[in-house]
């Protein structure tokens, strides 16, 4: 299942041996605007995609092994 605030690129994270992890473009605002105040797995597996837009981002792109329940406080399914 994914999260509601959630959306795939598809786009390579990383190539980790036996896992490749895609980045996933996340839409919380809630999530954005208190970035450095999570202490969670996806909050650490999280980069801005433009570091020059971190005042007004749109998104935060996350770790897609970190984008579920278990890693994100704000993971909400979508129904």
């Amino acid at each position: 299942m994914k999260c509601v605030y959630a959306t795939d690129t598809g786009r390579k994270w990383c190539s980790c041996r036996g896992l490749v992890c895609t980045e996933i473009e996340c839409r919380n605002k809630e999530r954005i605007a208190s970035l450095r105040e999570r202490t969670d797995g996806a909050s650490y597996h999280t980069k801005f995609a433009n570091a020059d837009q971190r005042e007004d981002a749109p998104f935060v792109l996350v770790r897609s092994g970190f984008c579920n329940k278990k890693h994100c406080v704000d993971f909400v399914y979508n129904k």
